[in-house]
């Protein structure tokens, strides 16, 4: 290979190493010191970065501004335009109460996976500082219950179980203050079911490489480490074009086939690996992804 080709994953300052084998990236990671890159893992900000590609893993739905200056520098940069991947920034289904829609609508976190990444670094914050959000997200939820005039956990929810979003008949059924609570999006309920079963697929892409695999469950809230595998699937063109036209070199989107059309569901730029997977499925996965690198590094001769 000659001179080494180096790649620097950039985590949160707060990230534990302890806890980067539960992303796809360091499987990914594993294969490219393999296959004889320069791989280097860093946290913060103001980490030393010497690498020719940056690859940011900061597991947050939006990117803090201390982390903005890296994007910027001269070096390849993966992912270079995604600040943001909040649902309101790319969903196509959000319903407000003044809507005309009125069929099966889903209330989920306007942040990712639940809100959970949120709350954990919320938990890191010192204690004066947890505090002080704390007071002012008190008054928050007394404003938005007198508006609502009534009291719902969905008038102070920051975050959710992704399992478990509730779907409601209609907009009408809604609570108001899962309206008005900023932490919290309404969309329409639009499921691939077929028989008992709900269908979501994952278009899971790095680089040149991507891949689609179909899970199912009975709930109607499907997600991957509670779901069943079930095979992979051709990836649907107009996700594809979403993906570029949202910028995203790598990461993962959850969309489902409803009515013929797909339509996109969740957009995530540091996924994990789902436990339902048979391990030589995830290594096929890995592999695969893994070999898009080519796309920043086209020259370099991949084994195998």
């Amino acid at each position: 290979m000659g001179k080494r080709a180096s790649i620097a994953i950039l985590f949160h300052e707060s990230a534990r190493p302890s806890k980067f084998q539960s992303y796809r990236i360091w499987h990914c990671a594993r294969l490219w010191s393999q296959w004889g890159f320069d791989v280097q893992f860093v946290r913060g900000p103001r980490a030393p970065i010497e690498a020719s590609l940056l690859i940011p893993h900061i597991d947050l739905s939006v990117l803090p501004e201390a982390y903005r200056p890296l994007l910027d520098s001269g070096r390849m940069v993966a992912n270079r335009g995604v600040m943001d991947i909040r649902k309101t920034a790319f969903s196509r289904s959000l319903v407000s109460p003044h809507d005309e829609y009125d069929g099966p609508v889903i209330v989920k976190t306007n942040a990712n996976h639940g809100g959970k990444p949120e709350k954990r670094a919320r938990q890191r914050l010192s204690v004066h500082r947890r505090i002080a959000l704390a007071s002012q997200r008190v008054k928050e939820i007394a404003r938005r219950v007198a508006s609502a005039g009534s009291l719902s956990k969905l008038a102070y929810a920051q975050a959710l179980s992704p399992t478990r979003y509730p779907v409601y008949q209609s907009p009408r059924h809604v609570p108001a203050c899962a309206f008005t609570n900023p932490d919290l999006v309404v969309e329409r309920f639009q499921p691939e079911k077929e028989g008992r079963f709900y269908y979501v697929r994952m278009y899971e892409f790095l680089g040149s490489e991507g891949l689609a695999i179909r899970v199912r469950s009975e709930q109607p809230v499907v997600k991957g480490a509670d779901s069943t595998y079930l095979e992979f699937v051709p990836v649907d063109e107009s996700i594809v074009a979403l993906r570029h036209a949202l910028g995203f070199d790598h990461g993962k989107f959850d969309y489902v086939i409803h009515d013929g059309k797909a339509v996109l569901l969740d957009v995530n730029y540091t996924p994990t690996y789902g436990r339902a997977f048979p391990p030589d499925i995830l290594e096929q996965m890995w592999d695969r992804l893994a070999r898009g690198i080519t796309a920043w590094f086209p020259d370099i001769q991949i084994p195998g």
